[in-house]
């Protein structure tokens, strides 16, 4: 290779790597492409380019009319002159580099470069100045773990109390009433879109298993027991702006559950849980096309109480109205992100329910069942910060409207009852639940 690169008839040329001892090319334009460094000893040109991130060096820099560096989008040097001789700023084309918004530095932050001209040396410097907007994507698996455990709640407030009693029944039907604790089971699927601000289709199942005892009082009876609960399921988050999520989660705990009933028809209920939850998230378009993902866990403790009366109307029908109150508490937690630190705060749900459920008995051992109800979320946020900056909350806070249709198959001194429905949900939480539950007393 000669020492000499020129070209001498003003034609433009590039260069992806250049080692040569001077370039001269008086009246053309060079522009510099690569990502890696290029030396010079040299530059006499009309117009220099530096349209790669790497960095331009030069042991001198003599004639030249522009130094165009307005397609150099990587942080640090953009050019340097080694031999001290100071750029004339009159003559550097920085462009929008005086505030250049760059929304990809990272999968969380934002920042804003500014190039700048200093002796000899033209330089891009970042500085972060928050989190990108969509990284609410981030933070929308905290509403996929929530809808998880929620569902777990709804799940022993219904079924799980209609078949804890069933089977306390069904014993005491197969003259079996001296028994300490009677086993129960009840389980749901569902597929339900949570309404945060941008949206959370999540679709699992959610098992509760305990035993039940039911004792006489003085006002009625009350049925009482520990339980094991468990839900598990797969969820895909949608912002406006096109990012998508997806993942799963998963939540097991523990509780005890009781309810009143007097003979008057009223009844008082109460639960408390404990458990943990874990998810994980991954997505290939939240940052500039990568891939990003992380696995996460928090503890959870839950509790509800409610009321209700379940009036006769005559005949085989009757009519159970109610209200309910569930809080949820999903603790804190910490994950990585390509390096970065992404704190989540606890979530906490509180949900009001009030409905009624219409009952109407087909035969002595069916019934069928409709039902209406109207739940609020007074919170239902998600929180999270980076480096101290805070990150879009997405919201399930709002109104929702549930109706309900179902059967009730119970055997005369049969083991085995089945309780099967179906429920619709429009509003802040919208899709179905299905029950599809045997009780079988063993």
């Amino acid at each position: 290779m000669a020492d000499t690169l020129k070209v001498n008839n003003g034609d433009e040329f590039s260069v992806n790597k250049l080692e040569a001892k001077k370039v001269e090319a008086a009246g053309a334009t060079l522009t510099v492409n690569g990502a890696g460094s290029t030396v010079a000893e040299d530059c006499a040109v009309g117009t220099l380019t530096i349209a790669g991130n790497g960095t331009l060096k030069v042991g001198s820099l003599s004639e030249y009319n522009t130094i165009d560096v307005t397609g150099f989008t990587g942080e640090g040097d953009a050019l340097v002159v080694e031999d001290g001789t100071a750029i004339d700023v009159n003559k550097v084309n920085i462009g929008t580099h005086a505030a250049t918004h760059v929304v990809n530095a990272s999968p969380l932050f934002e920042k804003d470069y500014t190039l700048g001209v200093s002796a000899n040396k033209i330089t891009n410097v970042g500085t972060v100045t928050g989190v990108r907007e969509n990284s609410k994507s981030y933070v929308e698996t905290q509403m996929a773990a929530l809808a998880m455990v929620a569902s777990g709640a709804d799940l022993l407030a219904n079924a799980g109390f209609t078949n804890a009693a069933q089977a306390v029944q069904d014993a005491k039907d197969s003259g079996e009433s001296g028994r300490s604790m009677v086993p129960y089971a009840a389980a749901n699927y569902g597929s339900m879109r949570q309404e945060s601000g941008s949206h959370v289709d999540v679709k699992g199942s959610n098992f509760n298993i305990g035993f039940a005892k039911e004792v006489k009082n003085g006002s009625g009876k009350l049925l009482f027991g520990p339980m094991i609960e468990y839900g598990h399921g797969n969820y895909d988050s949608y912002l406006d702006d096109g990012t998508t999520g997806s993942g799963t989660a998963q939540n097991y705990g523990i509780g005890m559950m009781a309810r009143q009933t007097n003979d008057n028809g009223f009844y008082y209920e109460g639960s408390v849980r404990y458990g943990k939850v874990t998810s994980d998230y991954s997505s290939s378009n939240v940052w500039a096309g990568n891939d990003v993902s992380y696995d996460n866990s928090a503890k959870y403790w839950g509790a509800h109480v409610g009321v209700g009366k379940l009036q006769k109307l005559g005949g085989d029908n009757a009519i159970d109205l109610y209200g309910k109150l569930f809080y949820t508490n999903q603790g804190s937690s910490s994950v990585n992100i390509n390096g970065d630190t992404l704190d989540f705060s606890s979530v906490k749900s509180k949900r009001s329910r009030i409905g009624f459920r219409y009952i109407h008995g087909t035969s002595k051992v069916r019934s069928v069942y409709a039902g209406l109800a109207w739940q609020y979320e007074f919170d239902g946020s998600a929180y999270a910060t980076a480096n101290g900056f805070s990150t879009p909350s997405p919201s399930v806070k709002g109104s929702s409207g549930m109706l309900e249709l179902g059967v009730l198959i119970a055997p005369k001194a049969s083991p085995v009852s089945f309780d099967l429905g179906v429920s619709g949900w429009a509003g802040k939480q919208k899709g179905y639940s299905l029950n599809a539950n045997m009780c079988w007393s063993f």
